[in-house]
């Protein structure tokens, strides 16, 4: 019999395969012991007047076949009737023994067969629910152990976290504490040195202001320079686009007198040609 651990190491899913592997053990001999059964292996789930059935069936078999070997030896003295009869009755009364003593065997073989058979059907049957049993309670209790212990596991994890929570708690309200002191450390220093910032801001503001005053007069006083140079140039270039436009206005003259001049000679030119052609006369054509 396969022994149960209930130590600490044993799991419930490890008490099951091992109820699984006895159940398995178990039925592995329930099947032996019914192939020792020979040709009746479903005895177990006959009743006593199905097994007497079965053993009479059996033992049926057994007559007939004696039956059968006692005709085949009568048939035998019938073929030597030549012999005495004593030697036939002899014979027959052999044969009759022969048969009578192998049902009486076939019965007897086939009670003590049935009843072994009963016997050990119902032996491993309570070995099964037995075992079965002292598994499930042994699972049962060890699943209690487990969930036991996962309780008070639970339990002290959570009193564990509470406790920690409580810290962190006090902790992060000590944090706070002083992170708003020194925020408003930082907020007054920062004051301080803003206002400080905004006074020299200012103070450069103001030399900035006054170094841009002066830097504009001279630009002012530049650009008023520029202003005069600028007129002069101005008026030097109204000279010279003057000068240039006398210029194009003679040379235009000048072109238009060129022009009238090449006319009057491509006119000259027309009339001589006209001139000649007419003392020539017209040009002979050839026969």
């Amino acid at each position: 019999m396969t022994p149960v651990s209930t130590g600490d190491s044993v799991t419930p899913v490890q008490i099951l395969e091992q109820l699984q592997n006895r159940v398995e053990e178990l039925e592995r001999e329930l099947a032996d012991a019914k192939a020792a059964v020979h040709d009746n292996r479903r005895l177990q789930d006959l009743s006593p007047d199905e097994l007497s059935l079965v053993a009479v069936g059996a033992a049926g078999d057994i007559i007939k076949a004696a039956q059968t070997q006692a005709a085949e030896i009568r048939h035998e003295m019938e073929e030597q009737q030549t012999h005495s009869s004593e030697k036939i009755q002899a014979a027959l009364a052999r044969a009759q023994d022969r048969a009578t003593e192998l049902v009486t065997d076939a019965e007897t073989a086939s009670s003590e067969t049935t009843s072994k058979a009963q016997a050990a059907a119902e032996e491993i049957l309570g070995r099964v629910r037995t075992e079965a049993d002292a598994m499930t309670a042994s699972a049962q209790a060890e699943a209690e152990r487990i969930r036991g212990e996962a309780r008070r596991i639970s339990d002290a994890l959570v009193l564990e976290a509470q406790t920690r929570l409580e810290v962190a708690l006090r902790s992060a309200d000590e944090a706070v504490s002083a992170a708003n002191d020194e925020g408003r450390q930082i907020v007054e220093a920062a004051r301080s040195m803003a206002d400080s910032l905004r006074d020299d801001a200012r103070s450069e503001a103001r030399g900035s202001l006054r170094t841009s005053l002066d830097e504009i007069r001279v630009q002012e006083n530049d650009m008023t320079s520029l202003l005069h140079e600028t007129s002069s140039m101005r008026k030097a270039i109204d000279g010279a686009l003057q000068t240039i436009l006398t210029a194009m206005d003679t040379a235009a003259a000048e072109s238009a007198r060129v022009e009238a001049s090449n006319r009057s000679f491509l006119a000259s030119m027309t009339q001589m040609r006209s001139e000649l052609e007419r003392r020539l006369g017209p040009p002979s054509q050839s026969s």
